[in-house]
């Protein structure tokens, strides 16, 4: 009888190895308190995914690309998944990391309970605000930052 391998889930930061989630490895991401980034979520499997933050809220900002005009700030949201050989869906986001009381460490993941359990999920670590970068006119940089993919 053959036996097939379990699957496995991914979320993977743009230039980092695949692996599963191991709770001793150092955070997949570093920022500073204080900031405010643009995050492109991508979907590379043939089912959706829902991705899910500890600690802050964001604003969706574009869906495959195309700008949206969504005022509701969120902490989780369904990213479609990819179709044949279209485009890799995505979902862009603004992460607001400005609260002062999120500097520490917590997680990002799938939403879905299985797929989180077998491995898609990562952790940020959010350093305090005094040594982040800021505009020149005082209000917190915003900037491109990390593009989590979720694989499997």
């Amino acid at each position: 009888m053959e036996r097939r391998a379990a699957t496995k889930f991914f979320i993977t930061v743009l230039g980092q190895s695949v692996k599963a989630f191991d709770m001793t490895a150092p955070p997949n991401i570093v920022i500073h308190q204080g900031t405010v980034e643009d995050w492109i979520i991508q979907n590379m499997t043939p089912e959706d995914h829902i991705f899910h933050i500890h600690q802050i809220h964001f604003q969706v900002i574009a869906v495959n690309g195309v700008p949206v005009n969504d005022p509701i700030i969120r902490d989780t949201i369904r990213v479609p998944h990819q179709v044949g050989r279209t485009p890799i869906s995505s979902v862009r986001l603004r992460m607001d990391f400005r609260d002062p009381k999120i500097v520490g460490t917590f997680v990002y993941h799938c939403h879905i309970l299985g797929h989180e359990d077998k491995g898609m999920m990562g952790s940020i670590q959010i350093l305090p605000a005094e040594v982040a970068p800021a505009a020149e006119n005082g209000e917190p940089a915003l900037r491109d930052g990390h593009v989590p993919s979720l694989l499997h």
